[in-house]
Order: C-alpha cells, then structure tokens, then sequence
C-alpha cells in the first residue's frame, strides 16, 4: 500500500506578507488578519522530469471550504502550481522574472470533490514550443477519484 501524501512531503514555508510577518504562527495558527490571505499550505513535488510532474497536497483545515469540502481554489492552486513548475523546465529565468512561464489560457472542469484526504495533480506536456507550452493536468483526491481536469497554455513573460 503506497504512503499517504503526507508522509511523502515536506512542508513548504510560509511567505512573509509585506508586513514581515508570516501567515502562520509557529503552532500553526492561522495569523492572518482580515484581507490577509490565508497561508500554510503543505504541498511537495513527488516527481518530476521534463515530461510530466507530480505535486501532493496533505489535507487540512485550511483546504475546507465552508460547505465542508476542499476548496476549489486549492485545488485549482495545486494544478497552476504543477503546470507553471513544468512550463518552467529547462527555462532560464532572470531575476526580474524575464522567462517566467506566464499562463495566457487556461480550461477547466471540475468534475468532483471530497471532504477531506490527500489531492494529488499529475501533469503531462501536451505540446512545447518554442514560444508556447501546452500542458494537461489532473487533479485527483482519495482513491485516484478524479476532482479536476485543466488544460493551460504558458509563454515566456
């Protein structure tokens, strides 16, 4: 029996918002004030090479929405986080930012949700150009049961 997500990654740091502070408090409180985004997201890369990456997102509180399931924005999150990390390989980015591997297009379909368990979002190079990157990703929860299917298109900023 493969291990749950969590216990497979790490836990990413949380930025610091333009105050200095970070979002989260060291025993994992959310800090945030109101407009403050919410922060403290666990997320790791599981696999990776030029033609596909696998990211996992353990769940927690902050995935829930407030009907009790995992938010469509994180799950939306994790597959922007997957597909740009894959547009970006083999990019030379600049410290400006120059070479960033901007999304011009996206489609999605949200085909399911869960109320809690790991989500996992496979993604896959449908087409890399010169100038245009295509890339497919699926956005799994518990069991492989499929949450989301997105379709992005990325050129260098």
């Amino acid at each position: 029996m493969p291990r749950p997500v969590a216990a497979q990654l790490g836990a990413f740091p949380a930025p610091r918002l333009a105050h200095g502070r970070t979002a989260m408090t060291d025993d994992g409180v959310d800090a945030a004030r109101p407009g403050e985004f919410r922060l403290g997201i666990t997320w790791d890369i599981v696999e990776s090479d030029e033609e596909h990456v696998v990211c996992g997102m353990p769940f927690t509180e902050v995935l829930r929405s407030a009907t009790g399931v995992v938010h469509a924005d994180a799950i939306l999150w994790i597959e922007d986080l997957t597909a740009t990390y894959l547009a970006s390989n083999g990019s030379e980015i600049s410290k400006d930012g120059r070479g960033f591997p901007l999304m011009i297009a996206f489609d999605v379909s949200v085909l399911a949700n869960q109320q809690d368990g790991d989500v996992i979002a496979q993604a896959g190079v449908v087409r890399r150009g010169r100038r245009v990157t295509v890339v497919r990703t699926r956005v799994s929860g518990v069991g492989g049961k499929a949450l989301a299917e997105v379709t992005t298109t990325h050129i260098p900023w």
